[in-house]
């Protein structure tokens, strides 16, 4: 793997393993619970988080067919810790395995993101890297808040 794309998919592992661990021993109630009407519950920010990783890695930066709703991945109500932690499980194996085999060519190759339009693949990886890092502080932080309520 070449170095840089090895270093975003550090970044990005890092982030999403981070938000998924903030689930870990949870029961469903607490997954959903948010802390105001216009925030994301745990379940909510997990889901969104992985499906943006999946879409900008395997979608954009690979090229596999993604097929985007947005705000799908905010609803998160049939969502458990198990199928949350499931899906990272798969998820992490194919963006590692699909990373390890892409050109160190494809960081200057020129994509279609949906969002940022037509840019490198580096800046794809490094958006995916950012957004995870974001929701890594909102996911600590919704799961500090369910912990404070325990008390």
């Amino acid at each position: 793997m070449d170095g840089e794309v090895g270093m975003y998919l550090r970044a990005i592992e890092g982030s999403l393993a981070r938000i998924v661990g903030c689930l870990a021993g949870l029961e469903d109630e607490a997954l959903h619970w948010a802390p105001v009407a216009s925030a994301n519950s745990l379940a909510a920010i997990a889901k969104h988080s992985l499906a943006n990783a999946e879409r900008n890695v395997l979608g954009t930066f690979v090229g596999e067919p993604y097929d985007w709703h947005r705000d799908d991945e905010f609803l998160a109500d049939g969502e458990t810790g198990e199928s949350l932690m499931a899906r990272w499980g798969q998820l992490q194996w194919r963006i590692r395995e699909t990373l390890e085999e892409a050109p160190a060519s494809r960081l200057t190759d020129t994509v279609e993101h949906a969002r940022m339009g037509s840019v490198s693949g580096r800046a794809v990886l490094l958006q995916a890297a950012r957004h995870g890092a974001e929701h890594v502080g909102e996911a600590e932080l919704t799961r500090a808040l369910i912990e404070s309520r325990r008390s």
